[in-house]
């Protein structure tokens, strides 16, 4: 194929036959490597395939860690959200009514629905979810994909979905809704089942609670993160413990082996920083940082970008 159409190649076609080629045993991000990038405030982050995702206002990005960008393309969305793994990257609008699918080069499929896209996850193997909210008669509609853009199955809910997550093999999917009970209390459900099955693994109904954020952990498990606390499930669905806030949340990460979480006291300009193993147990706590900033745990590794600060191993 190369021979044949060498002289019509251009980068853009080799990009797009190598789309689809696994390049995270080849390239890696290690603990150490500066990264440059384009972007702006409001920029948000992932991994994929070994590189660095930034999505600024205008421009999706992959950066590998020798400072090369091995993609970029205008995104044409007005208040963009990423969502990656080692495989894709989805790219959708907070307020809008599609998705778009991409690899480390190329942009790969769009997705078009008539409600409003929600949350979104995707899997190391391929694997895609997205909840649409004010589709037909249900409140939320969960759509699952496989690697190849196929329809799994579809999951309705009369609730607000707020987050998705699926396992890093792509054979677990949990659903995160908040809805209002018949007295106007606030109620959330985690749907944690089998991906391509409607029947749940697990329902769980939390009492004056609204999800934030949920994630798997690399053996399974997984974390909730509420606006009252941190939750920690194991591979069953059951849950293994709960963490209450020490302070003002201001964000949390949840990473493969654990959760970084930042906190803040009411009167203070100073997070905190404590780190959970994937049982709920506290490696690391009240490691003071100055100013604000998001934390990214990858790898065992846990860093504070804005302020260039990293807790040590033999620390954690």
């Amino acid at each position: 194929l190369f021979f044949a159409f060498r002289q019509e190649m251009t980068m853009n076609h080799f990009r797009y036959l190598l789309r689809n080629i696994d390049f995270s045993s080849n390239v890696s991000l290690f603990a150490g490597d500066t990264i440059f990038y384009n972007g702006d405030d409001d920029s948000e982050f992932g991994f994929v395939s070994g590189g660095l995702a930034v999505v600024s206002d205008a421009r999706v990005f992959v950066t590998d860690r020798a400072s090369g960008t091995t993609f970029s393309q205008h995104h044409g969305y007005k208040s963009p959200r990423l969502v990656s793994s080692e495989k894709y990257m989805l790219l959708y609008d907070r307020s809008g009514s599609s998705l778009s699918v991409f690899n480390a080069f190329s942009h790969l499929k769009s997705f078009s629905y008539s409600g409003t896209v929600g949350a979104a996850a995707t899997a190391s193997d391929g694997t895609v979810a997205v909840a649409v909210v004010g589709e037909d008669s249900y409140y939320s509609t969960v759509y699952v994909y496989d690697a190849s853009f196929e329809l799994l199955n579809t999951i309705s809910k009369y609730k607000y979905v707020t987050s998705l997550a699926l396992s890093e093999s792509g054979d677990s999917l949990a659903i995160g809704s908040v809805y209002a009970d018949g007295s106007g209390e606030i109620r959330s459900e985690i749907l944690y089942l089998e991906v391509g099955k409607k029947e749940e693994i697990a329902k769980v109904d939390l009492e004056n609670e609204a999800i934030w954020q949920l994630s798997f952990f690399d053996n399974d498990s997984f974390a909730v993160m509420t606006d009252k606390s941190l939750l920690f499930y194991d591979n069953d669905g059951d849950l293994d413990k709960r963490v209450n806030y020490p302070g003002v949340p201001n964000g949390a990460y949840i990473g493969k082996d654990g959760v970084l979480l930042l906190v803040s006291a009411a009167d203070s300009r100073y997070q905190s920083a404590y780190l959970y193993d994937n049982d709920g147990d506290c490696d690391l706590k009240n490691y003071a940082i100055g100013g604000t900033s998001d934390g990214i745990a990858e790898a065992g590794k846990y860093h504070y970008p804005s302020v260039g600060k990293e807790i040590p191993t033999s620390e954690k």
